[in-house]
């Protein structure tokens, strides 16, 4: 700096704070307690040490701990990529058996509370007008895939229920086997909804009055080569009940533990 100012003259401590400011800062910190009446060679001098000391030390120390941590990280992170490994190579076996078991649940599920023909058909057989696929029934036969008492019960029950239902061969159609319901019922097609009978109201187990709309006569044949035609009330519910009323007229047993009808006269079941 003293050669580029030639023959110009310049204030010594103005010089020294120039100076100053163009050095490192950590020699910066450590010139700035000296005494700036001092001669500024000598502390050229020293700052020259300063920088040779530090350039060697400093340096070396910084990367040597940089390394390290990223020596110390990376070991960590493979430490844990293998205990995840580990951890998910012993759960698949434990998942895989779960999801097994549980497909295998559904799909007994599926195979017991599936009823073989749809909701509508056992309503209403071949009257019904809408159809609820997978559904068996067969309007262009006269026999029909015949539906368990336990599947049937089910459909609607629970499994360890007692009520039961019996079918139609002829349409199809499940009845409700009750011994609770004094006559027989089965619930109105649309036009027959407009024929309400006032003279003849029903009352359900919940004190609630139950509308008819009349009668209808139906041939029903339940297996075993017996047809029972009956005058069956048409009524406000949600499903065909054979009530006490039509059990009594063609002596029908009632084996609930078994889901079945058993014929008083004749000792057979149906």
């Amino acid at each position: 700096m003293k050669s580029l100012l030639g023959d110009r003259h310049i204030d010594n401590n103005l010089f020294y704070q120039l100076w100053l400011r163009r050095l490192p800062a950590n020699i910066q910190q450590i010139l700035a307690v000296g005494d700036t009446d001092a001669d500024l060679d000598n502390i050229a001098k020293i700052a020259d040490r300063i920088y040779e000391r530090s350039k060697q030390a400093s340096p070396p120390l910084h990367n040597v701990t940089v390394d390290d941590r990223l020596d110390t990280l990376q070991k960590e992170i493979n430490v844990l990529c293998r205990k995840l490994s580990e951890l998910t190579q012993r759960e698949k076996p434990r998942r895989s058996s779960r999801d097994r078991s549980r497909e295998r649940t559904r799909s007994t599920s599926r195979r017991r509370t599936t009823p073989a023909i749809c909701w509508y058909h056992q309503m209403f057989g071949y009257r019904a007008r809408k159809c609820l696929q997978p559904c068996r029934f067969n309007r262009n036969s006269n026999r029909y895939p015949r539906v368990s008492m336990a599947t049937a019960s089910t459909h609607i029950m629970p499994e360890n229920s007692r009520l039961f239902y019996i079918q139609d061969r002829t349409t199809g159609a499940q009845f409700l086997v009750d011994t609770g319901a004094e006559i027989s019922v089965v619930p109105p097609f649309n036009e027959e909804r407009k024929n309400i009978n006032p003279s003849l109201v029903l009352r359900a187990a919940n004190k609630s009055d139950i509308k008819t709309y009349g009668k209808r006569k139906l041939s029903l044949d339940f297996g075993r080569g017996a047809s029972y035609r009956w005058n069956f009330v048409i009524a406000d519910v949600s499903m065909p009940i054979i009530g006490i009323d039509f059990l009594c007229n063609f002596d029908l047993l009632v084996d609930s533990r078994r889901h079945r009808l058993i014929n008083g006269s004749q000792t057979t079941s149906i």
